[in-house]
């Protein structure tokens, strides 16, 4: 009954906690990862979390206290009363307490080490360099329906035509287009065939990534062009098939080589294309802003590969407000039945993105800092419990000779055994759930040893801080008052 009660209350303290902690983190989801969550605005407590929160507190208050009143009804009266009463501690219940400190420094270091690693790749990613400039571009994105755009010319003549009344939009430096946005999309590969090379296995073919884009993308984007030439609205249906690829992709298929004048084809399903002869070679852009990898890149021509469904991306010098109502009646005089896009700034898409990362890292941080308060206040109360219990014992050590700085070091002893063991075996965890996110997020969450060592030392100095004050406390023991206290 007393550990139920004990588990109502904190169940009762917790409730108004989740409560505030919801609309915390529900005013806090960026928009653009809201947009992936439609029923987080319908997130709240009701009557069913409430019968849960009920539930778990009635079984924990059961669970862990059963183990203790088993051994308490387990024990014999006789051997009970010889062993001195309180002065004595079961050995029993002395390793169930260290048990539940241990696992308390287990979850505070794998939580700690697991929030530090995710936030320290946050950081590193927003201070990264995208391969890009992406000040002052906004973008939309634009689906053109099969049933009224059948043909591909039709659908490379709606594009060249959107381009051509976009760079006549007040204020407007240059326009373009892309299938995938860089830094926001996830990868769009495909398998390749380089001409004068074997083919590569089927089990492990060899892939690009692909975007199909304009003339102008380069320039929009500030992506320089580090050898031969940019696409060109030259390029077109009838001519030459070329590419223009990534400086990734010429030290990957080419290394030690001039890519220019080689031939490549690519082979998937959703791109396949004739022999495209490479024309130029770009700097570097990275394809997810989660992620420090930067993948071969294979530029195409919208005239010679036409796509449905892409970006337009623009820099401008306008207001955002001006901008927006232009391209609109832009878009509206090409065809009236399109969705009228919603502009975005690139750079707020980045944020919401990163933040994104930054609320799930500070959640994660506040989980490991709620297990190490209770690392310490397990340490310290299981240690002020056996200092207590010990009082006869230090007595009789202090009458016979022990210094105070044996008793603080016998007591600081266990402590430290306890924090050796979870520190130990929280490390192992640590490093399992580490390697997980680092195959959830490649990039944000990489294996640091510094991380692990100094949230290590942090977690050590927190414990032996916590047992140093009942410690100290046994070191202050008076012998003849502790011999009488039994």
């Amino acid at each position: 009954m007393e550990g139920t009660i004990l588990s109502f209350v904190g169940a009762g303290l917790g409730l108004p906690l989740a409560l505030w902690g919801l609309v915390v983190i529900k005013a806090n989801i960026p928009a653009l990862i809201a947009r992936h969550l439609p029923g987080l605005g319908y997130a709240q407590l009701d009557g069913r979390m409430l019968i849960i929160t009920l539930v778990a507190a009635l079984l924990t208050g059961i669970a862990f206290t059963i183990p203790a009143a088993a051994q308490a009804c387990a024990g014999r009266l006789h051997g009970t009363l010889k062993e001195g009463g309180r002065g004595s501690l079961a050995s029993g219940r002395r390793g169930m307490r260290s048990a539940l400190v241990v696992s308390e420094i287990i979850l505070a270091v794998a939580l700690l080490i697991g929030a530090g690693l995710m936030v320290k790749g946050f950081h590193n990613l927003a201070a990264a360099q995208q391969g890009f400039d992406p000040a002052n571009v906004l973008i939309f994105g634009v689906t053109l329906p099969d049933s009224k755009y059948p043909e591909n010319y039709q659908v490379a003549n709606f594009h060249t035509e959107m381009l051509r009344r976009l760079t006549s939009v007040s204020g407007m430096r240059s326009a373009a287009i892309i299938s995938d946005l860089p830094a926001l999309n996830v990868s769009r590969g495909s398998s390749i065939l380089i001409e004068g090379q074997a083919a590569a296995s089927p089990d492990r073919p060899l892939t690009t990534e692909a975007r199909v884009t304009s003339e102008n993308y380069f320039h929009t984007f500030g992506i320089p062009v580090l050898m031969g030439r940019s696409l060109s609205s030259q390029d077109s249906h009838g001519t030459l098939p070329v590419a223009v690829i990534s400086q990734a992709a010429a030290r990957r298929f080419w290394p030690g080589q001039n890519a220019l004048g080689h031939r490549v084809k690519l082979t998937s399903r959703e791109l396949s294309t004739p022999w495209l002869t490479v024309v130029g070679v770009v700097g570097d852009v990275k394809h997810f802003i989660l992620s420090s990898e930067v993948r071969p890149t294979i530029y195409l021509s919208y005239l010679q590969q036409p796509i449905r469904s892409l970006y337009a991306v623009f820099r401008t010098a306008a207001p955002l407000d001006r901008t927006s109502t232009d391209v609109r009646a832009a878009m509206r005089s090409m065809d009236g039945t399109l969705p009228v896009p919603d502009l975005e700034e690139i750079n707020r898409s980045f944020a919401d993105l990163a933040a994104g990362v930054g609320v799930v890292a500070a959640l994660l941080g506040a989980f490991a800092g709620v297990a190490l308060i209770l690392a310490a206040a397990g340490i310290y109360a299981v240690m002020s419990y056996s200092v207590a219990q010990r009082t006869r014992e230090i007595g009789i050590r202090m009458a016979l000779g022990a210094r105070p700085q044996d008793v603080l070091r016998l007591i600081v002893g266990n402590a430290f055994r306890l924090v050796a063991i979870g520190l130990s075996i929280g490390c192992l965890v640590a490093y399992a759930l580490s390697r997980g996110m680092s195959s959830a997020l490649p990039g944000v969450v990489a294996l640091d040893p510094f991380t692990f060592a100094g949230f290590a030392i942090l977690i050590t100095a927190i414990a032996l801080l916590a047992s140093l004050i009942p410690s100290r406390r046994a070191t202050k023991v008076d012998p003849l008052l502790a011999l009488r206290s039994e």
